[in-house]
């Protein structure tokens, strides 16, 4: 969302003076008000939800512009400690908490308690706020600590004999406060209350959820919603700001209306039918489709991480059933196969040992090496040591094996599953994944050499398309690599890529060996096209911020020049470079109903180039799919 304020001094910084119940982080304001479920939102596991916006002012070509978003994050629910402790172990009642924990539950207390700030009440009153350096491995009870005069002493026999205060919670484990080496001060849980205000960075699966229904607003209530923190002054109320008025500056309150256009769609090719446009919508079903090339899967075998008890052979919400329904899909799109065998159940396993049992029985069923194992997950969760994540671990980097992952609780499958509601649409969506996994191609770009449609401005020649994308370590260990990933294409119709995947130094964002990698793949499409190298390259590079620009324009430009260069001298194909950015404030916001699609997100293929880009950089706004 772009507004463009008039008589703005040269560079200003929009200041946001400090209110009650906001918190601001870089150039984020975020609002704590629990009386508005508007502005916030009970998360489980002890979380809250807090909505607020993020700003940005940025030269356009209009002159300068004032860029606002809706931001939504996590932060750790504040209050008592123990109430909170009882929400991330999913107690209902906080009473529960006086009886012993068990080590799982001790477990997750230390995880979610340790390195958070606290405000600790001592008996008296005096209130200081301090930080959690350790979590007690034992009880309050029976955590044991020595006085001046030598006598030992538990903490919950302290507190009663010195304050004359009966913990309430003595199974609770005791949080030392001392910031001095060498040095433990224990102080009990239920004497402390969670500061507001920090910042909850790893959600789970239902954190999540929750985090996405929060900040999912429909376009037009975001408009809204940004429309009144620009005029409202409990919100944001730029032009009544003192500091805002200090410095002249006035914000317009409508938003900047600028001219767009939209793409026409490419044609897509398919096995059957021979071709189909996606029209405005930006999706189409696949169940009536063909693939253009559909591999052939001829040993391959299914295992579940859900114990049997949960599952149920037949009936709509069958195993037995889904399977049928998944194998009739797969060779109705093209990818030719039988039922995939069954692997044993041992609930003593590892996933990585089921994955080699599962293996085994496709062996000595089909006489083949073992192509592809499906594997049953109850849900999918993609953080931390999650079943999927161990599942992709053994099979792509333990095993060597192709894995396909589906949950119960998305396919109807299990004893107490809602029936299946889409259940071919999602079959179709797991094939394509099968599919593309096995080497097959999926789709294509009708290419008509009378007529080019795929790519007008490059024509007819043979043109290769890049990707890249560096993924950095959350951790500060300097040990930690990143990892680079670059893909490309194998020829003009985009319908298979090759890819490399690269470690690099820590948080390194400059692609090293990109050189190398550019060459071995200018090579590969050279040799499966008949001896044609790419008369043109297309290079599209996620995840550089407007600080890195110089520096990844200089080094992977010149890189991709070297290894054309290598290859042959003469070799001098035009390249186009282009960054993609996804986290940016601009909203693009349809002003008349027939550009808007059935959410009420700007069509597919809407482009803006001019008014609110960069003065004198080349850069575009694109709304590449359905919202």
């Amino acid at each position: 969302m772009c507004y463009v304020g008039s008589n703005l001094p040269a560079c200003p910084l929009m200041c946001y003076a400090a209110r009650e119940n906001t918190l601001v982080i870089g150039s984020s304001v975020f609002f704590h008000v629990p009386r508005d479920g508007n502005l916030y939102m009970q998360l489980p596991g002890g979380a809250e939800a807090w909505a607020g916006y993020r700003q940005a002012v940025k030269p356009c070509q209009f002159g300068l512009s004032f860029n606002i978003d809706l931001a939504a994050t996590a932060f750790l629910t504040s209050g008592p400690l123990v109430e909170v402790i009882a929400q991330v172990l999913g107690f209902r009642d906080p009473r529960a908490l006086s009886e012993p924990l068990n080590p799982g539950y001790m477990r997750q207390v230390k995880d979610s308690v340790k390195g958070i700030r606290i405000a600790y009440e001592r008996p008296g009153g005096f209130v200081s706020n301090k930080l959690v350096l350790e979590v007690g491995t034992r009880p309050t009870s029976h955590t044991m600590f020595k006085l001046d005069d030598g006598r030992e002493v538990s903490v919950a026999q302290y507190y009663l004999t010195t304050y004359k205060v009966k913990l309430r919670f003595p199974n609770l484990p005791p949080l030392n406060v001392s910031a001095q080496a060498g040095r433990k001060v224990w102080v009990p849980m239920e004497l402390c209350k969670v500061v507001p205000g920090q910042r909850r960075r790893i959600l789970n699966e239902q954190q999540t959820t929750g985090m996405l229904q929060f900040a999912g607003l429909k376009p037009q209530d975001r408009m809204q919603y940004l429309t009144e923190v620009v005029t409202r002054q409990d919100l944001g109320g730029f032009n009544q700001d003192f500091t805002v008025q200090s410095f002249g500056i006035q914000v317009a309150e409508q938003m900047t209306k600028v001219q767009a256009r939209v793409l026409s769609p490419p044609l897509l090719a398919y096995g059957q039918p021979e071709a189909i446009t996606p029209g405005t919508r930006g999706s189409w079903n696949l169940r009536e489709l063909r693939f253009p090339v559909g591999v052939e899967i001829k040993s391959w075998a299914f295992t579940t991480l859900v114990p049997p008890e949960f599952l149920v052979p037949d009936g709509p919400t069958g195993t037995d059933t889904f399977i049928k329904d998944l194998v009739n899909m797969c060779n109705k799109t093209g990818v030719k196969c039988v039922a995939p065998v069954k692997g044993p159940w041992d609930p003593n396993d590892s996933i990585e040992q089921r994955i080699r049992k599962a293996m085994e029985a496709a062996q000595t069923k089909f006489k083949l090496p073992c192509q592809m194992v499906l594997v049953l997950l109850e849900r999918k969760q993609t953080s931390g040591e999650s079943p999927y994540a161990l599942v992709k671990q053994a099979g792509d980097s333990t095993i060597g094996v192709r894995t396909q992952c589906f949950a119960a609780d998305k396919a109807g499958i299990g004893r107490n599953a809602r029936p299946p509601k889409g259940r071919l649409q999602y079959c179709a969506n797991v094939v394509l994944k099968i599919n593309t996994k096995m080497g097959g191609v999926n789709v294509k770009l009708v290419d008509d050499p009378q007529s080019p449609k795929a790519v007008p401005v490059v024509g007819t020649m043979p043109y290769m398309v890049f990707g890249a994308d560096v993924t950095h370590p959350t951790s500060f260990n300097p040990d930690d690599p990143s990892i680079a990933a670059v893909c490309a294409s194998y020829d003009r119709t985009l319908g298979r890529y090759m890819t490399r995947v690269l470690r690099q130094g820590h948080r390194q964002e400059v692609i090293g060996s990109m050189k190398e990698v550019v060459r071995d793949m200018i090579k590969e499409f050279y040799n499966r096209n008949n001896g044609k190298a790419p008369a043109a390259l297309i290079y599209y590079r996620d995840g550089v911020a407007d600080n890195q620009f110089p520096v990844v324009l200089e080094h992977e430009y010149t890189a991709f020049r070297e290894a054309c260069y290598s290859i042959d001298p003469n070799y001098r194909p035009p390249i186009t470079f282009m960054v993609v950015q996804k986290r940016h404030n601009t909203r693009l916001f349809p002003s008349d109903p027939a550009g808007a699609d059935k959410s009420g997100n700007c069509l597919p293929g809407t482009v803006v180039d001019t008014g609110i880009c960069h003065p004198t950089q080349f850069d575009f706004f694109l709304n590449s799919h359905a919202g």
